[in-house]
């Protein structure tokens, strides 16, 4: 079952292909109207997650563009294109939850504030309550292959063979 939004000028556009450009969407989506917004989603290594959005100046440009390429064949690939869903947290519904949840959990509010103070410091100020703590690597585990040693034992183990031949 499809499940769409209420008409916006947001457009989800969804099942693209990993290779495609925010440029080459933009070519694709200019013919219906002048198009404000084009942002492809990345994972945090820089792939894309094949699904961007598109905003539109005017509502019903954005309504011809969602009835003319939902469904629009890409390659092998036909992707999905279909009103975006409003942010929870801009609306009055979504920000009374957020409130609710903070009053609810007094440590997570305290958290909260903390990243906010830490955001709002400028780089000329380095008071020790504003940075963060340097990691600590003697914890973390060490690869076996990321060694110098594991790299030098292999070789001579190598070099052993080759001598008794």
């Amino acid at each position: 079952m499809e499940k769409s939004f209420s008409p916006s000028k947001r457009l989800f556009v969804g099942s693209l292909p990993y290779r495609y450009t925010e440029g080459e969407l933009l070519s694709l989506f200019i013919p219906f109207g002048k198009v404000v917004f084009v942002k492809i989603m990345h994972n945090r290594w820089g792939k894309s997650r094949g699904l961007a959005f598109v905003e539109f100046e005017n509502l019903d440009e954005a309504v011809a563009a969602k009835t003319a390429l939902h469904g629009y064949k890409l390659g092998d690939l036909s992707i999905i294109v279909d009103y975006a869903q409003p942010d929870p947290f801009l609306t009055p519904e979504g920000q009374a939850r957020h409130q609710e949840a903070l009053d609810r959990h007094p440590e997570r509010r305290e958290r909260e504030e903390k990243r906010f103070e830490r955001k709002k410091v400028k780089s000329k100020d380095f008071s020790k309550k504003t940075l963060k703590k340097p990691t600590s690597f003697k914890h973390q585990r060490q690869s076996v292959y990321n060694s110098r040693t594991h790299h030098a034992r292999v070789g001579a183990k190598f070099a052993r063979r080759n001598k008794k031949k």
